[in-house]
């Protein structure tokens, strides 16, 4: 899709006007990351609202949680605690390497009092949870103004980090933890949790066992 494509949204009076898409191998997810920006214009006098980030789950879910996954290998973060290496370079990917920084920058420059919603499914949940500290922390937007939302996340980081995103933060982090498919893996985030030292964020929702397969 090209730059500045219009995506019509099913709720009334909303429209998603999507500003770039990113696709980009991430090495250390053995996978391609993608995401895209938009902004919502849901004023009838045409001002935008809050300006999207979104990032993509694995692009073959079977294959990326049987896959090995290094929980141990903890690296500093900014703003404060500890992350998953893996995922912060996935992340950095996609950030830098992509051009999704720049892209913000230049969204923010534009609508100066656009809001934040940040949304990420399963490891693009990881990301999404690193993007919305690394905006705060590094004042691209105060944190009364950055709202996460994250669906099937692994667990990304340590206890200070996860005080850094909650307090990074407005609103809750909504986290659907329970996800079918990736029961498997759930399994063995648990069982590496007292090695990883790794603890979720904010409000935790626990799902019953009725999600479809995921489909991309």
């Amino acid at each position: 899709m090209s730059d500045g494509s219009l995506v019509k949204s099913k709720f009334r009076f909303c429209g998603i006007l999507v500003y770039r898409q990113y696709k980009i191998k991430c090495p250390s997810l053995n996978d391609i990351c993608s995401g895209y920006t938009a902004i919502t214009n849901t004023y009838q006098n045409d001002s935008y609202g809050p300006i999207i980030i979104a990032f993509k789950g694995p692009t073959d879910p079977d294959y990326f949680y049987a896959s090995d996954f290094n929980y141990t290998e903890m690296v500093p973060f900014i703003g404060g605690g500890k992350v998953n290496k893996q995922f912060l370079d996935a992340f950095n990917n996609i950030w830098i390497n992509a051009g999704m920084k720049d892209d913000i920058l230049t969204l923010k420059n534009k609508n100066p009092f656009s809001n934040f919603i940040i949304v990420g499914h399963s490891t693009g949940g990881a990301m999404a949870s690193l993007a919305a500290v690394t905006i705060a922390a590094s004042r691209i937007a105060y944190a009364q103004v950055v709202g996460l939302f994250t669906f099937g996340q692994p667990r990304t980081g340590d206890k200070d980090f996860a005080d850094t995103v909650t307090s990074a933060v407005r609103r809750h982090v909504l986290n659907l933890q329970k996800i079918s498919l990736f029961d498997t893996f759930q399994i063995h985030i648990l069982q590496s949790a007292m090695i990883f030292q790794s603890f979720h964020i904010a409000l935790i929702l626990i799902l019953k066992d009725r999600a479809h397969p995921y489909d991309g």
